[in-house]
């Protein structure tokens, strides 16, 4: 695959470069040698690349979130089980079939959402989107 050009991008050509370089298994060092800069300077180079790409990275969940048709909201503390039934709820009412059995859902919201659970409660607020192919994405900072 060819990468986009960086002007198509939230990253600077010198941030991609850097990007590319690391990935490519090369240190800070080697970087600021071949750029005739400081270790130092690459590091905040490839400091303000990764907070484009975690901008990015929000900014396209917040565009599937707002373009999701339904949406169930899960505050902190609640109830993996009572969230699923919502989900099927939500479903049920906008006649759209949710592409996963319940204990599938449940399976699948616990796998995917592991960090933000405590026991079988959320520990954290989170949005789940139902699509109307029916479809369930997550949203959550």
């Amino acid at each position: 695959m060819e990468l986009p050009d960086a002007e198509d991008t939230f990253l600077t050509q010198r941030q991609k470069r850097v990007l590319v370089m690391r990935q490519e298994g090369m240190t800070q060092r080697e970087i600021a040698d071949e750029f005739g800069t400081s270790a130092a300077n690459v590091s905040m180079i490839e400091s303000a690349a990764e907070d484009n790409v975690e901008k990015a990275r929000r900014t396209v969940e917040l565009a599937k979130y707002i373009r999701t048709p339904q949406r169930v909201e899960v505050e902190s503390g609640d109830h993996i089980e009572n969230v699923v039934e919502t989900v099927y709820d939500m479903g049920d009412v906008q006649d759209v079939k949710i592409e996963y059995s319940k204990p599938e859902l449940y399976s699948h919201i616990y796998t995917t959402l592991s960090d933000l659970f405590e026991g079988e409660r959320f520990d954290a607020p989170v949005g789940i989107g139902i699509n109307d192919d029916g479809t369930v994405e997550f949203y959550h900072d």
